[in-house]
């Protein structure tokens, strides 16, 4: 018999209850309002800047659809045989999507705002083939009605670089400026409203999504300044510098997020002195500290690998003492467990490894624990002198 497919699983309980969820369904139904009124108001006002941003808001929903088959399975839990370490990493898998589809649309916006530079800079023979090259859809902000101009133009020495774009581009409707705020309020809200929730719910994914709501903010300011500079200034090619500098941003943004959902799924584990890593390491060695029972045993090796919104812990632990039974280590390792998810909430699976050693080894270990600590601090102290 076949299971309920639980990634589509998104009835009326779950977006009541699981606020990512239904922060999510809000992004998805601005979207598709922002895609209809941007699409016809580019089209009715000529303003080509919002033809394309319409068109940007139409491939966020994929990014909202990935980020709802994720969102609401990634702190379920498993079985032994289904899902032993639990469901994080299919959030993972979402979150790559997502920074692939938001590095894809930087990649996009930059390469378009360079074939507008290209057009007026290069010989004719070198734009053509340029031009033949498309990324993404076209966000070339020419005239909407299709007409096409031949690029043998002359530059003589009178004619300036903004009065030879004037002369290729139809000046927009200022009315389109007004769509083109609206998209800006909404979207840097649903920015906002999503990266608290992100930060709540320790939401990769999220964290992706909500830099697509930024991504829109920002293509929307370009689309405003295209249209108020063309309408007061008469000046076309504000979008072509401005266009290149979002998609720098975007593009920052979608590789970051892309690099860490990748060493996630691969399970690269936390280096050495991240924050993640610390806080768990400080954690563990503070309960060891503190308690009577557990102050026998030392943190001889530690591993922390992220799952999506969870945290797996693999430790070793180390005692001169000889005389511990099976029932008393049990004991040690489910006290132990249980502290550090008190002061974790996220912290899912702990996977806890006594180990036997001499005071010599032991007094070792100390040893070298200290010189770690020391090289850190070192190394941090150097970081900010520069």
């Amino acid at each position: 018999m076949h299971e309920p497919n639980e990634l589509l699983a998104a009835d009326t309980s779950a977006i009541k209850s699981n606020p990512a969820v239904r922060i999510t369904w809000i992004g998805l139904l601005v979207n598709i309002a922002l895609a209809v009124s941007k699409g016809v108001g580019g089209v009715y006002f000529h303003s080509q800047a919002l033809v394309a941003d319409a068109i940007h808001s139409v491939s966020d929903m994929l990014a909202d659809f990935l980020t709802l088959a994720t969102v609401n399975v990634a702190s379920k839990i498993g079985t032994p045989t289904k899902f032993p370490l639990g469901y994080g990493k299919l959030e993972t898998i979402g979150a790559f999507l997502v920074s692939a589809i938001l590095l894809f649309a930087g990649v996009s916006v930059g390469w378009s705002s360079l074939l507008q530079i290209f057009e007026f800079v290069l010989p004719t023979h070198l734009y053509e083939i340029a031009s033949h090259i498309h990324i993404g859809h076209d966000h070339s902000h020419t005239d909407v009605g299709g007409h096409s101009h031949s690029h043998g133009h002359t530059h003589s020495p009178t004619e300036g670089v903004g009065a030879d774009l004037t002369a290729h581009r139809e000046i927009p409707n200022i009315n389109a400026a007004w769509l083109a705020a609206g998209s800006i309020i909404a979207k840097e809200l649903l920015y906002r409203k999503t990266m608290k929730i992100a930060v709540e719910t320790n939401s990769k994914v999220l964290v992706a999504n909500a830099w697509h709501h930024r991504v829109d903010s920002l293509t929307a300011v370009v689309a405003l300044i295209t249209v108020t500079g063309g309408v007061l200034f008469n000046v076309a090619w504000l979008d072509s510098i401005g266009g290149i500098a979002v998609s720098i941003l975007i593009i920052k943004a979608g590789w970051d997020s892309l690099k860490e959902a990748w060493f996630e799924l691969i399970d690269r584990g936390e280096k050495p002195g991240s924050e993640l890593y610390s806080k768990v390491e400080g954690i563990i060695k503070n309960e060891l500290q503190s308690n009577g029972d557990l102050e026998q045993f030392r943190l001889n090796q530690l591993s922390v690998l992220s799952s999506g919104a969870n945290t797996n812990i693999y430790c070793k632990l180390t005692t001169t003492n000889k005389d511990l039974n099976l029932i008393t280590l049990n004991k040690y390792e489910k006290k132990l467990s249980d502290l550090i998810r008190e002061d974790d909430r996220f912290v899912r699976n702990i996977y806890i490894k006594f180990e036997n050693v001499d005071e010599h080894e032991s007094h070792q270990d100390e040893h070298n624990d200290e010189d770690d600590d020391h090289e850190r601090e070192r190394e941090h102290v150097h970081t900010h002198k520069h």
